[in-house]
């Protein structure tokens, strides 16, 4: 927590400004907890009067921190120009989207103006949330065996029956798949660059036969230059 150099007028006012109010009242529910809280405007109908009664506003702004973290700070502010505020960093993992880094802040304004002003706006659970062991990801199911079938025989038709491909190259591929062990997107990885070469070495041979039967042939009974 930060604070200006001095902080008596404002420790003074937040002092009478806590004795005038009363905890929020929880009327939001949270499924995933079974739980109530107090939502974000109802902790500022709350409070918000009272601290202006008493000379002291509140701002509070996102920020961003290390990582896919977003934060929120909350300042307090005194008539007299003093302050103090506290910022909150809030984890949102993989999930970068506008809906979840909105959600994160005002999960963090309503935490944050509760912490500053001293009224709860949860449950008590007794830390019950945070101990809990986080559920294991379900693992991916695997894909259908007719799916890596699929993959395997248009393989056999690209190396084998395109005659695009050496002995050698065909056993190096097949090395190659046998390494994938039967993982689907890496048997699909593989299908791609042999269909890909497949198709730049029929491009190339077109292109060769072209050149071949663009030279003009010798004519018959041509004289020789000596």
């Amino acid at each position: 927590m930060e604070h200006s150099e001095q902080i008596n007028e404002l420790a003074a006012a937040l002092a009478k400004a806590q004795g005038e109010m009363e905890n929020v009242k929880k009327t939001s529910e949270n499924p995933y907890f079974k739980s109530k809280y107090a939502s974000l405007d109802a902790v500022w109908d709350t409070v918000r009067p009272i601290l202006a009664k008493n000379g002291i506003s509140v701002i509070q702004g996102p920020t961003r921190t290390e990582g896919s973290d977003v934060g929120v700070t909350t300042m307090l502010l005194h008539s007299s120009g003093q302050w103090i505020r506290s910022s909150l960093a809030l984890p949102i993992g993989d999930k970068q989207t506008a809906q979840s880094v909105g959600s994160a802040i005002t999960y963090g304004r309503r935490y944050g103006l509760s912490a500053m002003v001293g009224v709860a706006s949860e449950e008590d659970d007794d830390a019950q949330n945070i101990s809990m062991p986080a559920k294991k990801k379900a693992e991916p199911k695997k894909p259908a065996d007719d799916g890596k079938k699929k993959i395997l025989d248009e393989l056999k038709t690209i190396l084998s029956d395109s005659g695009q491909f050496t002995e050698d190259e065909i056993s190096a591929y097949h090395k190659i798949v046998a390494d994938t062990k039967g993982d689907i997107t890496e048997l699909t990885r593989v299908r791609n660059i042999c269909r890909e070469e497949m198709e730049e070495r029929k491009v190339a041979r077109k292109e060769a036969e072209r050149e071949i039967e663009a030279v003009p042939e010798e004519a018959e009974g041509q004289p020789e230059i000596f």
